[in-house]
């Protein structure tokens, strides 16, 4: 895999990306800037933001949401004063959150890779927090 340095994303060079590391990457009809992705059998969003009008992002947001309710804040507390680079919290129903963000601006395919590598194991660490392995994320776009 080469290492290409990126200042900025367009959609499809997002979904090719994912695509290399072998994961999903969907469009969502009539979502500009949202890819539907799974990693380790956990579903999560992809948001690219920028300037508008640009043709590409240089703002990624990482998403994902676990459909258990029991989440308290003091399990989101317990989690950002553990774990660095995702934060955690409810989300305004009551579902509990995980998210991570990150600049695209100079950035090589190696740093991407290492990025996506651990986003999987930061949800999949929350997951495993919200002792609910049975149950699978969910994506509200």
């Amino acid at each position: 895999m080469s290492d290409r340095v990126y200042d900025g994303l367009t959609i499809e060079e997002m979904m090719a990306f994912l695509q290399s590391l072998g994961l999903r990457a969907e469009r969502r009809p009539g979502v500009e800037n949202l890819i539907l992705s799974s990693a380790a059998g956990w579903r999560f969003a992809i948001y690219l933001n920028g300037a508008p009008g640009d043709a590409t992002y240089t703002n990624v947001h990482l998403y994902a949401s676990h459909e258990d309710r029991n989440f308290t804040v003091g399990d989101g507390n317990d989690w950002n004063n553990d774990k660095r680079f995702a934060k955690s919290h409810s989300d305004q129903d009551g579902y509990p959150v995980i998210e991570y963000d990150f600049f695209v601006d100079g950035v090589s395919d190696r740093y991407l890779r290492r990025v996506f590598g651990m986003w999987e194991v930061l949800m999949a660490l929350f997951m495993e927090q919200m002792g609910k392995g049975g149950a699978k994320t969910f994506v509200r776009a």
